[in-house]
């Protein structure tokens, strides 16, 4: 999980005749290893400080507060501080979405689209982001777009690299069509061009 992000935990327990149930979280007493990236509630509610290290791990153990037992490591849950914003959809991903897409000028600028927070069984949130009066557009709108495939390696790229922020200065040279040829003589000359690695374009959304 990234910083500020939260999980809600719960114990089970197994009973003498291999039988399992879900134990009433006011029945447990919880606890974390390393407070500083990671607390956990009295509901079982574990959040990650919002100053907590990419990197950093968390235990989280339970024990039972009318036996005694406490959960063995490897049936505690461990819990690794993600980089900020990466993670998996939340209840309000898709309105979050929804709103960024509609009202961000960095996205009303290239309507019309459509959007889509998805796994890999399937989309959990979708929309179209539109100018006033415009046709709602679907996952099934073909496009008649020129080098569309630029947008894909951009995406993949950027993807790779953890974020825009973390492009080095190659690839944006690659990435805005500045790294080409060191020079061009005659027709017979011959001339020196790097390019970028070829790679298989793969796309996912969180």
């Amino acid at each position: 999980m990234g910083p500020g992000g939260t999980t809600q935990l719960t114990v089970t327990g197994t009973y003498s005749d291999g039988s399992t149930a879900i134990l009433l979280a006011s029945g447990e007493t919880f606890q974390s290893s390393n407070t500083v990236a990671v607390t956990i509630n009295a509901d079982g509610l574990a959040t990650v400080v919002a100053s907590a290290s990419a990197g950093a791990t968390a235990t989280i153990s339970a024990t039972d507060t009318a036996s005694g037992l406490v959960t063995s490591p490897t049936d505690s849950t461990v819990v690794t501080v993600g980089s900020a914003g990466i993670g998996p959809p939340t209840p309000t991903s898709g309105s979050a979405a929804s709103a960024t897409a509609k009202n961000n000028v960095m996205c009303t600028a290239i309507q019309p689209f459509y959007w889509e927070i998805g796994e890999a069984g399937g989309a959990l949130a979708s929309g179209s982001s539109t100018q006033v009066g415009g046709s709602p557009v679907t996952a099934s709108k073909i496009f008649a777009t020129a080098s569309a495939s630029k947008w894909i390696y951009a995406m993949y790229v950027v993807q790779k690299r953890g974020g825009a922020a973390n492009l080095t200065a190659d690839d944006i040279k690659f990435l805005t069509f500045t790294s080409g040829y060191s020079n061009i003589g005659s027709l017979t000359t011959a001339v020196t061009c790097t390019a970028p690695p070829v790679a298989q374009t793969v796309l996912t959304t969180a």
